[in-house]
């Protein structure tokens, strides 16, 4: 079942969270548990992995209250995951961008830019210092310069378990 607007708003201030933003019949607000299976399916028709990896991706770092989805007419049309992680060597905690992805037939109609925006604001909302990413591809290197994003060289090797490949997540 889905979780009526009331819920949503209801969690979203248990959570501390910023409010859910509504502009008619589309809104952009943090996943909900009862997602979880159109997020599957979304994720599944926006990337080419397979089933592992995909069912890693949903057990190990989807959390509810930790991705933003942009929805209209109760169907989600696009999402982004952010889990939270403390970085030691800026003292501060950093939003990872992650499965940013909006349906194939829904593309060039500026969600992905509406809730780039919002999971910016998000972040920042929660206490994050930035955020960053990492392109699936080269050619998306160009999209995200749009949105400040700068490639980055790091000195130091970090591991990050969400992060590691998934044939090194499989138990």
């Amino acid at each position: 079942p889905r979780d009526s607007p009331d819920e949503i708003q209801r969690h979203t201030r248990i959570a501390r969270r910023p409010r859910v933003q509504r502009r008619g019949d589309k809104m952009i607000r943090l996943s909900l548990p009862g997602d979880k299976e159109a997020l599957i399916e979304l994720y599944k028709r926006c990337f080419e992995d397979g089933l592992e990896t995909v069912s890693a991706v949903f057990k190990r770092v989807w959390r509810p209250f930790e991705a933003l989805i942009f929805e209209e007419n109760h169907r989600i049309l696009s999402m982004v995951m952010l889990p939270r992680f403390f970085m030691k060597r800026t003292n501060t905690h950093a939003g990872y961008i992650y499965a940013l992805c909006t349906d194939p037939d829904c593309r060039g109609k500026g969600i992905m830019t509406k809730l780039l925006t919002a999971a910016h604001e998000h972040c920042e909302a929660r206490g994050d210092g930035f955020t960053f990413l990492v392109p699936a591809s080269e050619s998306l290197f160009s999209l995200y310069s749009r949105f400040s994003y700068k490639p980055a060289i790091f000195v130091n090797k970090t591991t990050i378990p969400a992060a590691l490949p998934f044939d090194k997540l499989r138990k």
